[in-house]
């Protein structure tokens, strides 16, 4: 096991260096971000790695909404041929942690990561990734969010990774800052750089669909609701995660951050920020948790979005505007899986977790809020499309135990079933993983009926319009009627 463990994070390793050691091209691209050296990473794709969309965030910045990246001068060329540093981030232990390793970390790491058609001439669709992690961990260049094979079998779609920061560094909860939430302004600002500069790649600005699992996920939502007249995007795709899923932050991850570094200093905030502002990242990171290793059922305290009414809401002011329709009313895509809580809870490697505790926690997590995002959507006459993901393959689980767990789904999405799998992806895989990527493609080339031309039923809430992927460990699409799936869900609001 120990040496199965070792040669998995060192495939992992191997597929992230690869992305740097193939630049043969010296493609260049102008923007506001000064002139872009790319590189053609695969056969039939360029890429342009580590684009600076924002001011590098230390010294003063630190703790402060982005601000736009200015460069040294309009002829500047920069070398977006390397794999960029993640923002600094608190490692959660799952099922799935090795492959998730590898990528060295920095507090300059507010950059894009872009994937295109080498062909691509212009007005061609666009997905803008968030990652997951919790809002404490994720970045765009770890391994299982390589686009290259996704953007090579399409042919005609862009994909554009975006990193943004997290735990404290993103989420910095304390009276003395009028702005907390400032990972969701990393996101924005992101965003904005690509309705600007997309058109230099061959992208269309008004063809952008913004994607996110778990906290991406929450954070895709979260915009729907915080910029209804403005929302940049034209489509969501939310993977695995509503608003409401992670608790909002209470303060207590600064004030422990505070204590732990011996900057606390009740009697004067400003100073606790500069005093904070002025250690070095890995002081803040280490007074996190001195191992940087916690489950998730630990509940590390790191930072998290904070209820704003500008940013973020509480799950009521959600249901409220949910039902009343205020949202930006986008074509959704939503999803989660059968067993989320399969890779979350702590686990014995043999036996597993406890599948009632984790169909429990899916149940009330995922399922319920998901349904909820769904009905809300479809009562607006907004198109929607729900699937439910119940693949089970051996070359995307680490233990035979393990059922469609937290990000299972993604494995498929950016071909893990091929480029990092656990053991020889069976045909089944092969087949299921091309199916989804071709769905996701689908919806994003004609959010509005690209899916029923697919063979999709538009979601109503009602009739056989859930459509529920790769039972038995098959490659089989079911259309399923929600109203009995949903029932817990319409018990659990009564109770």
């Amino acid at each position: 096991m120990v040496f199965a463990r070792l040669l998995r994070n060192h495939i992992a390793l191997v597929i992230l260096t690869s992305l740097t050691s193939v630049s043969s091209s010296t493609l260049r691209l102008n923007t506001t971000s000064g002139i872009l050296q790319g590189f053609s990473p695969y056969p039939g794709v360029d890429a342009f790695f580590g684009i600076p969309f924002a001011q590098p965030p230390v010294g003063d910045l630190r703790f402060a909404p982005p601000a736009p990246f200015e460069p040294k001068s309009p002829d500047e060329v920069l070398d977006t041929t390397q794999t960029p540093p993640t923002c600094y981030q608190i490692s959660y232990i799952t099922s799935a942690s090795d492959k998730y390793s590898g990528v060295s970390e920095a507090e300059d790491c507010l950059t894009i990561n872009l994937w295109k058609p080498s062909n691509a001439t212009g007005n061609l669709p666009v997905i803008a990734w968030l990652y997951g992690g919790g809002f404490i961990s994720g970045g765009n260049s770890l391994a299982p969010y390589d686009a290259r094979r996704f953007v090579s079998e399409q042919r005609d779609i862009i994909f554009a990774s975006i990193n943004y920061r997290v735990n404290i560094f993103g989420f910095p909860n304390t009276p003395a800052l009028t702005t907390k939430n400032i990972g969701l302004l990393d996101q924005r600002l992101a965003l904005e750089w690509l309705r600007t500069n997309i058109a230099s790649f061959g992208g269309d600005p008004s063809r952008m669909t913004l994607m996110g699992h778990s906290a991406g996920s929450i954070s895709a939502a979260l915009l729907s609701y915080a910029h209804v007249e403005d929302p940049i995007v034209s489509s969501l795709i939310e993977l695995s995660g509503q608003p409401g899923l992670i608790p909002s932050d209470d303060g207590s991850s600064w004030e422990h951050v505070a204590n732990t570094t011996g900057c606390a200093n009740t009697e004067n905030r400003l100073a606790e920020v500069a005093c904070l502002r002025a250690l070095p990242p890995r002081s803040l990171k280490r007074a996190i948790t001195p191992n940087n290793t916690p489950t998730i059922a630990e509940g590390v305290a790191a930072g998290a979005p904070v209820v704003d009414n500008v940013t973020v809401f509480d799950p009521s002011e959600i249901a409220r505007r949910g039902r009343e329709g205020a949202f930006a009313k986008l074509p959704l895509l939503v999803t989660h899986t059968t067993h989320e809580s399969d890779s979350i809870l702590p686990a014995d490697p043999v036996v597993g977790v406890n599948h009632t505790l984790s169909d429990l926690i899916t149940l009330t997590g995922q399922h319920c809020p998901v349904a909820a995002a769904a009905g809300y959507w479809a009562a607006q006459g907004v198109p929607t499309w729900r699937y439910l993901f119940d693949g089970v393959f051996d070359a995307t689980r680490p233990y035979d135990w393990i059922r469609s767990y937290h990000g299972s789904d993604n494995n498929l999405i950016f071909s893990g079933e091929q480029l990092f799998a656990w053991e020889e992806p069976s045909k089944e895989a092969l087949e299921a993983g091309r199916y989804l990527r071709a769905a996701i493609a689908a919806f994003v080339r004609d959010p509005v009926n690209g899916l029923e031309r697919f063979g999709w039923p538009r979601y109503t809430g009602e009739g056989k319009t859930l459509v529920r992927l790769f039972s038995n460990q098959t490659a089989s699409v079911e259309f399923d009627d929600p109203t009995d799936y949903d029932a817990p869900c319409a018990q659990l609001q009564s109770s």
